[in-house]
């Protein structure tokens, strides 16, 4: 009976030729691996940074793109495809700072983004929020992805993640201010929203100068990324497929990421627990339903120590939550084993005002046709401070050991720096 199944479903499944001996009418091995269009694309400078690094890094089965108003960074930028926004608008010399002059050079551009990014399954958008480019034109990204896929009457949507910074408390209020707008606007246009707090980063590697703290702050953001689009695009050992993704992804709304090692005797307990001590983002746990985990592990490592690890996250999000897990296999890892924790729909009480936190879901309108553009908010009594707190920040913990994921990206930054 399974062997029917099989073949009315177009698979013929030869016993004697191994374990590629499963073969899909129509599809070479090639065209099932590009079935699922990833793209990853940078806006505005810090995004620029962000894919430059994945591309030094080298990321498989994803395509790089790069947008900019300033064409001299973009220049600089190493992608697989460039696009400079609004040249009529700023002439190639950027946004001077001001969000509504990269909404507006996004919006003039809506049609030259729709067509370099095309029909995508799932687009990673990366950007810094609090300045100009970044802050407005990636929420014009987002909304052309959607608004293309509504138009060409596709079945399902792509699905839409950002990854984006929030400032470091000494940039300053009005940078700040920016940020949270542009992270408000941004959330209407994406499913998910990953916001990684640059303080969050401070606090692992406090010594570093400014300088090196935000090419740090890339670096994490470039190898998280390279990790999700490799966890899809990549055998493992426990598979995570792009309906997974999709599932937890899909309408979750703000975002937490925490990634962890360990090499001791309980190690996978120990990598999750490093990765939902060393979030990116101070959230109330119990907010988020859904969550996905990724472990990549030495061969050694047994399904039992990835049950425990796993049984840590249940507690933190209750058995009714949706987790979706995966584990791969990597030679070069030793003994180590490294979690990746994304939990989606969280509240965070710093940035998205605990309660009030905007949630996806609830808020993505129908028709995301010419969306109002992003304005600079005032902070008297308005909606804006009840869904977008200030970050409170924490003191500093004295003597604490930087986390084992930390010290290896951190060693390797130092190396290529």
């Amino acid at each position: 009976m399974v062997f029917k199944l099989l073949e009315q479903a177009g698979i013929k499944l030869d016993l004697d030729d191994g374990p590629r001996a499963a073969q899909v009418d129509g599809f070479s091995d090639e065209n099932l691996e590009d079935l699922i269009k990833i793209v990853i694309v940078g806006v505005g400078g810090s995004g620029n940074n962000t894919i430059t690094r994945l591309y030094e890094l080298g990321v498989q089965g994803a395509e790089l793109i790069a947008m900019n108003t300033d064409a001299q960074h973009l220049a600089r930028t190493k992608a697989h495809r460039k696009l400079l926004l609004g040249k009529e608008i700023t002439q190639g010399k950027g946004s001077g700072g001001n969000p509504e002059i990269g909404y507006r050079a996004a919006e003039a551009s809506a049609h030259e983004i729709a067509e370099t990014i095309g029909d995508a399954d799932l687009v990673f958008i990366t950007a810094g929020m609090g300045n100009g480019t970044g802050t407005g034109a990636a929420p014009v990204v987002a909304k052309v992805i959607k608004e293309r896929a509504r138009h060409n009457g596709r079945f399902r949507e792509p699905l839409v993640v950002s990854v984006v910074t929030y400032p470091f408390k000494n940039e300053g209020k009005i940078r700040i201010e920016k940020a949270k707008a542009g992270i408000k606007a941004l959330m209407y246009y994406s499913d998910t929203v990953i916001i990684i707090e640059n303080d969050k980063l401070l606090k692992l590697v406090p010594k570093l100068p400014i300088n090196a703290a935000f090419r740090f702050a890339d670096e994490i953001i470039a190898r998280m990324v390279k990790g999700i689009t490799e966890t899809i695009k990549l055998p493992s050992m426990v598979n995570i497929d792009f309906a997974d993704v999709y599932s937890v992804m899909h309408n979750g709304g703000a975002a937490l990421i925490g990634i962890g090692e360990s090499d001791s005797s309980n190690r996978a307990v120990d990598a999750v627990k490093n990765a939902l001590e060393n979030k990116m983002l101070e959230v109330e746990y119990g907010s988020g339903d859904r969550a996905l985990v990724h472990f990549t592990v030495g061969p050694d490592v047994s399904l039992g120590e990835i049950n425990d690890a796993m049984n840590i996250v249940y507690e933190k999000l209750g058995e009714k939550s949706e987790i979706k897990w995966g584990a791969r296999i990597d030679e070069d890892m030793g003994k180590v084993v490294r979690a990746m924790v994304i939990m989606t729909g969280v509240k965070s009480p710093h940035i998205l005002g605990g309660e009030h936190a905007l949630q996806v879901g609830s808020s993505m309108k129908d028709n995301i046709i010419a969306p109002e553009p992003v304005k600079p908010f005032k902070s008297k009594d308005g909606d804006f401070d009840r869904i977008f707190n200030m970050i409170s920040g924490r003191p500093e913990k004295k003597g604490k050991e930087l986390p084992p994921y930390a010290k290896r990206v951190l060693d390797d930054f130092l190396d290529i720096a």
